[in-house]
């Protein structure tokens, strides 16, 4: 993993096959800002190209995972200004969201704190959902007058349903970590001191995993959402042939004869 020791508004930390991204920004609750956006695009870009990475965490610092959209970036901007700068960012934005929910690696939010508007998008855009017990999720958009742009239409009604993605779009209803368990938004609810502890567990856990199967899966389970069952059992059995071609199953045939535990290399 190459140093990025210029980075001023995020964290990056490698430990044990898994990289940890913390956004910097804690005075500003996680705030998005073009620079923080820019920092992580050439993070994850990163990430895609080294296989030494074998699971990623994006968590905050301070009392929030991400606030959202750093709004004063833009506040005072003329309409005409507003016109070509939004387009910029959100452009940079959803680059980031695609690149998180098509990386071919578990990603985990660890929840540490709230996220709202386009924070909740970027922890729906990672694979799982770590929080600590009371954190606040919200859509929030609409309190802005504004719609979710970072992938909350599409990935909110697949977790929790149409009618509860309604709610908290169209209402900017606030669930807690415990009420988003229940509703499938978030995958664990921990006690916010095991919090490291409880996702570096589970990163541990998917890092060991045979992650080109996984990563496969995570395509299969994104791709057939929205296609027929006939398409998706082809889809499956293409996908299968890949998992059945690999070093990874072959290691866990290996293994399994050896009444070992698996060593598995993510391809």
């Amino acid at each position: 993993m190459r140093r990025f020791s210029h980075m001023q508004t995020i964290e990056i930390e490698f430990r044990e096959e898994i990289i940890w991204i913390t956004l910097n920004r804690p005075n500003e609750f996680n705030a998005l800002t073009e620079q923080m956006l820019g920092e992580l695009t050439k993070v994850i870009d990163n990430v895609k190209h080294d296989r030494a990475v074998r699971a990623v965490v994006i968590t905050g610092k301070g009392k929030a995972f991400c606030y959202g959209l750093e709004f004063r970036e833009i506040e005072d901007l003329t309409i005409e200004e507003k016109r070509v700068k939004i387009p910029v960012l959100l452009k940079k934005f959803q680059s980031i969201i695609y690149a998180l929910a098509m990386l071919d690696r578990p990603v985990i939010a660890c929840l540490n704190g709230f996220a709202t508007g386009a924070g909740l998008d970027l922890a729906t855009a990672c694979d799982y959902r770590v929080a600590s017990q009371g954190v606040k999720l919200s859509a929030a958009y609409v309190k802005m007058a504004l719609i979710p742009d970072g992938g909350g239409t599409y990935f909110l009604p697949r977790l929790v349903g149409y009618g509860r993605a309604m709610d908290m779009v169209t209402r900017g209803t606030v669930v807690t970590a415990e009420e988003g368990h229940a509703m499938g938004l978030v995958t664990r609810v921990v006690p916010q001191e095991k919090l490291t502890e409880e996702t570096t567990a589970m990163a541990k856990e998917l890092a060991a995993g045979p992650t080109r199967a996984i990563a496969l899966a995570k395509g299969a389970l994104l791709r057939n959402l929205g296609t027929d069952l006939e398409k998706a059992l082809t889809q499956e059995g293409q996908i299968q042939m890949m998992c059945f071609a690999s070093n990874d199953h072959a290691e866990a045939v290996a293994a399994q004869k050896e009444k070992r535990k698996p060593r598995f290399k993510g391809y």
